[in-house]
């Protein structure tokens, strides 16, 4: 585990393997929130200036990756994932449902009991808005993502910390 200066953490962490990784870099501010790993070789990672806000899950298994950029909002209740946690198989008996990792960008404000599943990418500078489902790839940056299913709502934005 590797926890850098300014860094502020409350929360959980409840690991069940061995080589894993748990980098939070610095200033980052995390109020309540549990990292869950299980299996062999996950890292959860939290880029610089970051917050998370209470009840917030992070759950990497199966050797995956939750990376989280630099200068993120998480809002409460915020849930990523990176597998299913049990198995689900074809009619032949073959696994159908692997893990993967999951890659949020810098600037990115994820709402209030937003979800991310395996396998999502979320890019620089985006806003994943307030219980939205996000279950892939969003390569385009500066945008608003929203929904159930997520997509792409509005392109060309920015967003700030601070009311103006």
């Amino acid at each position: 585990m590797y926890i850098n200066e300014g860094v502020r953490f409350e929360g959980i962490i409840k690991i069940y393997g061995n080589n894993n990784t748990i980098e939070i870099h610095k200033n980052c501010v995390i109020k309540g929130a549990k990292f869950w790993i299980e299996d062999d070789k996950n890292k959860i990672e939290m880029g610089s200036y970051s917050t998370v806000e209470e009840n917030a899950e992070f759950a990497t298994i199966e050797g995956c990756n939750i990376i989280i950029g630099e200068d993120c909002m998480i809002s409460s209740e915020v849930t990523i994932r990176t597998g299913d946690s049990h198995s689900i198989l074809n009619n032949e008996g073959i696994r159908i449902n692997s893990s993967q990792n999951i890659k949020v960008g810098n600037h990115v404000w994820i709402g209030n009991k937003a979800v991310l599943t395996k396998g999502s990418l979320v890019s620089d500078n985006s806003i994943v808005g307030s219980g939205a489902l996000v279950n892939k790839v969003f390569e385009i940056k500066n945008c608003i993502i929203a929904g159930v299913l997520a997509k792409v709502f509005k392109e060309q934005i920015s967003w700030l910390r601070e009311r103006i």
